[in-house]
Order: C-alpha cells, then structure tokens, then sequence
C-alpha cells in the first residue's frame, strides 16, 4: 500500500511538472508582428486593398467609409465645399458627419462621440463602431483576433460560401504513405477535398470551427499557430514535394482563451520527420515555403486544404 501511495505521488508530480513545462513552453512562443485589425460584416472579411482600419489614440477603431458603407449596404452622399460633411443612409436610417469633428447628426439628433472622422492616405475614416450602432447594427470587438464584428455574428460552411470541393482522387498522390488519414469512420475513403484561403475564415467544419492562422516564434524557429474551437484536432503539410508532414498531438501546444476557443501551436521544422514517413534527412532545411496547404483533419466527409498564406 505504501508503494501504491508512492507511485501515485511520483505520478501526480510528473503531470504537474509536464503540465507546467507546456505552459512554459506556450508562454515563450509569441506572434510574429502585430495583428492587423480585420473587420467583419454578417460574418465575412471585408476586403481592404489599400486602407487598412486602424485604432486611433482614443482606441476606436476607424475605416474608411468607403468600405463600411458598401459592406452594410448604405448610400454614402458628400456635402459640396470645403467642410468635408458627409451623409450616411441605410433604410430609415440617417448619419451626417463631418471631417474632424466629435459630433454628428444621427436622424437629425446632435449625438457626440469620443473620436472624430479624419482623412489620410486620400481616404475618409469614420468611427466604426458610432456609424454602425447608428445604423442599427451590433458591434462586438474580438480582443483574441483584433477582429471587429458588425452585424449578425454568423460562422459559414464551406458549402455556405458556395466553395466546389474537388476529388480526392487528384490528391491521392499527397497521401501515399499515410492513406489511413484519408480514411472516415465507416471505414470509407473520404470523396472530396475543399480549398479555402486565409480570407474565408472562420469557417465551420462539422461541430469545430477554424477562426484564424498566424505566424508565431519561440525566438529561434519560425511556427504556426492556429485559433479554433471545438475538439483538438490535428492538422499535416502537404508540400511542393507531394509528401505529408503531420503536426499534432505532442507536436502542438495549446493554451485556452477566456472565450472558449483554443490556440494551438505548430512547428515548421519537427525531428519527427527523420524518422516517419517522410523519412528526410534533412528535415532542418525544411521552410515555411515549402508548404503548399495546411490540412485540417476535421470532417469525416471531406479534406480542408488551407492555400499556405504565409509565402
């Protein structure tokens, strides 16, 4: 009995001691640059190509009115002269704002606001969340992300976006040496593979959901570092040499977010490859642009192949 009562001691402080090592672990790796601020309509990216929003000194987020106009679907109208004033209509809904003030017109009611409009860059910023509280439409900040949500918070499917998946069968050649990843649980080969981009997260895959990849260090390699919810999962590289590199399980390091989701961390170069079935050598040569997709191995139906953003 005193021996039983040893052993459970011994094995209490090796998890403890594991536990607190991975927590270490995961504290020393951090984001590559700073995030940007992505805003989303209804659930969808807006696209900036040359404007991004950003959080002025009173820490409110400001777009260019060009792009939050069109992505709710309001009339923008400018008011002639020199005073830059500008109109903003949605519905039964009615904005006037002028450049460089604190205060604007909502339905003909003076309202005051703690930022003001301004031009740069040849573009005119507007508060983002003043014009679309004033327009009827829900804003929540995502501190985890740096994402702005407006509207309806709502996460898409593939088939919802209206993404074609392809046959597996063009891919097989990727899978060669671990076929049993294509394999689901009725025993089935999986059918189809669907190709998202960075822009289309999130995206909803069965009961998970993949909200955002970004490149990560530990001060000495390059990784990759993934938000998502729902049950862990792994994910596997499939590169430019058609061959499968498998990241997961001991390979990622997690750490829980207040909200509910995860981030899990991910290297680019493992040991791990010497000796399965990649069977490289020289595994340390490998790079982060040798990566053609990011594989999720989520849906028991189909493959979700990420196109490497990070080229």
């Amino acid at each position: 009995m005193k021996n039983v009562s040893v052993l459970i001691v011994i094995i209490v402080v090796l998890c403890t001691t594991m536990a607190s090592a991975a927590s270490a672990a995961q504290s020393n790796i951090q984001r590559v640059g700073k995030a940007d601020i992505e805003v989303l309509i209804d659930g969808r990216k807006i696209s900036f190509p040359d404007a991004r929003p950003f959080a002025d000194a009173n820490k409110r987020v400001l777009i260019p009115i060009r792009f939050i106009a069109e992505g709710l679907g309001a009339k923008v109208d400018w008011v002639g002269g020199g005073a830059q004033t500008v109109k903003i209509s949605l519905g039964d809904k009615f904005i006037q704002l002028t450049v460089g003030h604190a205060k604007a017109l909502v339905n003909n009611a003076e309202k005051t606001f703690d930022t003001k409009a301004i031009t740069k860059s040849d573009r005119t910023f507007v508060p983002l969340r003043f014009v679309s509280e004033a327009l009827g439409q829900p804003v929540e900040w995502d501190s985890v992300s740096s994402w702005v949500w407006v509207g309806e918070k709502k996460i898409y499917t593939p088939e919802e976006l209206g993404l074609e998946p392809e046959s597996v069968d063009d891919y097989k050649e990727y899978f060669r040496n671990d076929m049993y990843l294509l394999n689901s649980t009725s025993g089935e080969l999986k059918k189809s593979i669907y190709f998202i981009s960075k822009d289309q997260l999130p995206l909803k895959v069965d009961d998970r959901i993949i909200y955002d990849l970004w490149l990560s260090t530990d001060g000495m390699y390059t990784g990759i570092q993934m938000r998502y919810e729902g049950k862990d999962f792994i994910i596997y590289y499939l590169t430019k040499d058609k061959k499968l590199r498998y990241r997961g399980g001991v390979n990622g390091l997690f750490k829980d977010n207040s909200d509910g989701t995860r981030i899990a961390s991910y290297k680019i170069i493992h040991a791990g490859d010497e000796h399965a079935s990649v069977k490289d050598k020289k595994y340390m040569n490998f790079k982060l642009g040798d990566i053609k997709f990011i594989t999720f191995h989520i849906s028991d139906d189909s493959i979700i192949a990420l196109k490497n953003p990070f080229k």
